[in-house]
């Protein structure tokens, strides 16, 4: 392909533009794009403008290196009015930024002055063009146009800077933690629109694990000079963090962070140098935490009050975990899921507080003013605990087993903090997980099948009406079979186990050696659960015993063993059979042997001729 030279027709340019914008990429191509946009640029043509950057995106699409026109791109946002051409752009300035670091500083430019136009949707993509830079030295320019957005009028461009502060508390959570006030944290947690709420709400939790992550990384290496430990990318989710920010953040808090610091690597010296002595307690202790709560502890430990103001703003506090709630049925099956697993943290603050108030009332001298008030503040907590369930009873019905899952999540958190909830709250849980076992995919039914088996374990008696929802099917996978064979003898009750045991004699006959073997591990079970099932199991084995198949004797055999150690009379029963079987039984183990034997001495001959021939063929072919 020709190139165009300056002032030159453009025609070739234009029978390229006519073709498919993800066509082959040819030597030349780059030159050409280049002086396409700089003549588009030039003349203002907007419309040329947009099909040069629709080749090029095709081009980046495709793999090809197109990154020598960042300059030309940046140019042509900054020129940009129509919506199109500039989201074009920002496509590009997002994936070439960390390929051009020294060029990024001028697309910030034209980015936040973009951050302020009159139109809510160029501000929104302008924003999130920003967070996507990625670039930790740029994002001292992200932080202040993200916290203004976040008081936008227009929803869209809120959304956006929630988003935005997710981003930039992976990129530089120290900054953040510096700059983001609790004021902006709770607006964008009250927020009008549920998804903004949600994506702040996700945005402080991610701000949360990385201040974690960067503190207990900083007292390890305080702590314990004498090892090195290289935190990975895996760990704290990003490879851009390093050490410097702690620094950072003594240097910027003054001297109230840095006597607190300082007072909690005091205290935590003995249990870092312990953790040094052990490679897998030390890995151990310095991974981030995952779980909400203890992440809030841990920056409590820290001095999070000096740390930054809105690190503070948690799920905890009520007046922003209940309007969360009641917006729920707004969010999608995605952001429920977010939102409910966050909601686990409210629940278990409140517990902690009530078992706080409730030692703290008997720690009094006062015995009867203690005993009422704690009465009357467990009375409240349960309440608000049995309010927050009716309030999610709705979520169970949800045909997204995600959403289904998170809820019943929390459900046997509120039984295990009140023991008493315990059965309403299985018996609950119990109809639309044996309709998700039922109706839904095979892998749906095996995340199913395996809540329901620990339902089963809590609740005994749960599925003694209903063990037929756990017979295996002709249709379903190994795995899941093999499931519910381990779940059966779990819900066998006097009225319904020789039922039962009828299904998994019957299963015992299946082609699968491993059904076969869970069969009979489950029917052992079933004995040894039930006495009266003894006899019965013992005749099922005796039938195994005398079809001569070894898989099959081989699992009776290791059933029978501690059901004739637990049953005595058993024995009078099975060793004749087993006597007369195991003639039989090692004529087939010494013809299987003698088989394999047979077939390794031919393999083996037959590597030897081979061998030779080669040997034969080589020394004929050197003389």
């Amino acid at each position: 392909m020709s190139h165009l030279a300056e002032g030159g027709s453009s025609s070739s340019f234009d029978e390229a533009a006519e073709e498919s914008y993800f066509a082959e990429f040819r030597r030349g191509e780059v030159d050409e794009l280049r002086v396409a946009l700089q003549t588009a640029g030039l003349a203002r043509d907007e419309c040329r403008a947009r099909e040069a950057m629709a080749r090029t995106v095709g081009y980046m699409g495709l793999g090809a290196d197109v990154s020598p026109l960042f300059l030309e791109v940046v140019r042509a946002a900054g020129q940009a009015i129509d919506p199109t051409l500039k989201r074009l752009c920002h496509l590009y300035l997002c994936r070439y930024a960390r390929a051009r670091p020294d060029l990024a500083l001028l697309a910030v430019n034209t980015l936040a002055r973009d951050c302020a136009h009159t139109s809510p949707a160029v501000r929104g993509l302008s924003l999130r063009a920003l967070a996507g830079l990625r670039l930790r030295a740029l994002a001292v320019h992200l932080a202040p146009p993200a916290l203004s957005a976040a008081q936008d009028p227009a929803p869209y461009v809120r959304r956006a800077a929630s988003l935005s502060l997710a981003k930039l508390a992976r990129v530089h959570p120290a900054l953040l933690a510096r700059l983001m006030s609790p004021r902006v944290v709770r607006l964008l947690l009250r927020d009008r629109d549920p998804q903004t709420a949600l994506n702040a709400l996700v945005a402080l939790a991610a701000l949360r694990l990385q201040i974690v992550a960067l503190l207990d990384r900083s007292h390890s290496s305080a702590s314990a000079s004498s090892y090195s430990y290289s935190y990975s990318a895996e760990d704290d989710g990003d490879n851009h963090l390093s050490a410097a920010d702690l620094a950072e953040l003594v240097d910027d808090l003054g001297p109230d962070f840095a006597e607190a610091f300082a007072s909690t690597t005091t205290t935590t010296t003995t249990t870092s140098a312990s953790a040094a002595s052990s490679p897998l307690r030390l890995s151990t202790s310095l991974r981030p935490l995952r779980d909400l709560h203890r992440q809030q502890d841990r920056l409590g430990a820290y001095g999070v009050d000096v740390l930054g103001p809105a690190l503070s703003v948690t799920l905890r506090d009520r007046l922003l975990a209940v309007p969360l709630l009641n917006r729920l049925p707004e969010l999608n099956e995605w952001s429920q899921c977010l939102l409910l697993e966050h909601l686990a943290e409210y629940i278990q603050h409140q517990h902690h507080q009530q078992q706080e108030l409730y030692s703290s009332n008997h720690s009094e001298i006062d015995n009867s003013s203690a005993s009422s008030s704690s009465a009357s503040s467990s009375n409240n907590a349960n309440a608000e605990l049995l309010s927050l369930l009716n309030a999610l009873d709705s979520r169970l019905c949800s045909a997204n087993l995600g959403v289904l899952l998170a809820t019943a999540r929390l459900f046997l958190l509120a039984a295990d903090l009140l023991p008493p909830l315990l059965p309403r709250v299985c018996a609950r849980l119990a109809p639309p997980l044996l309709s998700h076992l039922e109706g839904g995919t095979h892998e749906q039914a095996y995340v199913a099948l395996a809540h329901l088996a620990h339902l089963a374990r809590l609740q005994p008696l749960l599925f003694a009406e209903r063990h037929r929802h756990f017979y295996c099917r002709h249709n379903e996978p190994a795995h899941l079979r093999l499931r519910k064979l381990a779940l059966l003898p779990l819900l066998a009750v006097a009225p319904n186990a020789h039922q039962i045991l009828a299904e998994l004699a019957e299963c015992a006959y299946d082609p699968l050696p491993a059904l076969q073997h869970r069969a009979l591990l489950s029917m052992g079970h079933l004995a040894r659960r039930l006495p009266d099932l003894a006899v019965p199991v013992t005749d099922h084995l005796l039938s195994f015993l005398r079809l001569r198949h070894t898989p099959l004797i081989a699992s009776a055999l290791l059933v029978a063993t501690p059901l004739v150690r637990r049953y005595p009379p058993i024995a009078r029963a099975l060793l004749p059979e087993l006597a007369a079987t195991l003639p039989a039984l090692l004529a087939v183990v010494e013809e299987q042997h003698r088989c394999a034997s047979t077939n390794t001495s031919a393999n083996t001959s037959a590597s030897t001729s081979t061998s030779s021939v080669f040997i034969s063929s080589s020394s004929s072919s050197s003389s």
